[in-house]
């Protein structure tokens, strides 16, 4: 069981307060330093205060942080606790949280202004949509833009609906090519599609973004890919970009090996009853990427041909020039097991680096 570390300022609403639209919900785990910059994103929106409420869950204490959070006349609710999964601190936000449409904000990300309008006028206007994801600008630790970071992650030039029943491989491609699962703080989702799968959000240890995606995906809502970038993704030496840093190949190994323990919950929740193809075919793809990146990180990892057939039905599926570099070097590695491992490490840092700006 988590230890507590005690609660700040009141995670109870102020009485009679009415019901917000939106919850955000701001997670910082381990990190403090962005936290009162993703805060204050959130409470400068130009929305009335009683449309949104915000639930910050954290696992330390900053007794002058919970203080600035105190004064803001109840509009920010404070839960500290100390919780090893993301699944756990977000499902603990979701507990706490009492809007129509749950928003999610990472401690070193920012809300762009306009966000949370727009967003209102898109789930309202559209009540068959479940799950939206915005795209993003990419920014330094200092909050400058990274222009080169796009070349890695870029942003969808459209947007598009995407049906959960949808068969053909072109949703699919899309949600690969333009990164539609991952970075939490761009993403927004009705609450009811949340609750009833907190029990086994719980049991995710990291990347809780594709969780929240497949929610999306296994509901009989829509997904809406929206092309507004309503949102700064930082970019920095942090516990996820852990290979930004170098030498810090150990972290980076145990990082995706929990990303494959989140496959594994996300399979498991499949397991529990019908779900679209491109619910399916998102998590298959997903788990096949993780096994290969294991298997090119990892000079012990084993990897059957079977799995090797798996990624490459993959590889076709998501049409990611990525996975054809990954292939290359899983080629490699079955031939000159360690030489292989360390060439893949090093183009995989340099080019994190490059794509932050950051390469010398």
């Amino acid at each position: 069981m988590a230890a507590r570390l005690g609660v700040s300022s009141s995670e109870l609403p102020v009485a009679g307060a009415p019901r917000p639209f939106f919850s955000v919900i701001v997670t910082a785990y381990h990190r403090r330093t962005f936290l009162r910059e993703a805060v204050r994103s959130v409470l400068d929106q130009d929305l009335d205060r009683s449309d949104f409420e915000v639930v910050v869950v954290k696992d330390f204490v900053d007794a002058e942080l919970e203080a600035e959070l105190a004064a803001t006349s109840g509009s920010v609710r404070v839960h500290t606790e100390n919780l090893e999964r993301m699944g756990e601190m977000i499902s603990k936000g979701v507990e706490l949280a009492r809007g129509e449409v749950v928003c999610f904000i990472e401690d070193d990300d920012r809300f762009r202004p306009g966000k949370l309008r727009g967003l209102r006028e898109l789930f309202r206007r559209s009540p068959e949509v479940g799950f939206v994801r915005n795209s993003y600008v990419g920014i330094d630790a200092e909050g400058h833009a990274l222009p080169s970071w796009e070349r890695l992650r870029p942003q969808p030039p459209r947007s598009l609906r995407l049906s959960p029943s949808a068969r053909g491989p072109g949703g699919l491609a899309f949600v690969f090519r333009y990164g539609i699962h991952i970075n939490l703080s761009t993403m927004a989702i009705r609450r009811e599609l949340l609750v009833p799968w907190l029990p086994r959000f719980r049991e995710v240890p990291a990347s809780p973004d594709l969780f929240v995606f497949l929610l999306g995906a296994i509901s009989d809502r829509v997904v809406q890919v929206e092309s507004e970038r309503w949102n700064d993704y930082r970019v920095h030496a942090s516990t996820s970009h852990s290979a930004l840093r170098e030498g810090n190949e150990e972290k980076d190994l145990a990082d995706t090996l929990r990303s494959e323990a989140t496959a594994r919950v996300m399979e498991r929740l499949l397991s529990q009853g019908p779900a679209g193809a491109l619910a399916e075919r998102f998590v298959e793809c997903f788990h096949e990427e993780v096994a290969a990146t294991t298997y090119v990180l990892d000079p012990t990892a084993r990897w059957s041909v079977r799995g090797w057939f798996a990624f490459l039905r993959t590889a076709f599926w998501r049409r990611q020039r990525y996975l054809l570099v990954l292939a290359a070097f899983a080629t490699y590695r079955a031939v000159f097991p360690t030489r292989a491992v360390r060439s893949y490490r090093r183009w995989r840092y340099r080019a994190l680096r490059t794509a932050a700006g950051t390469a010398e």
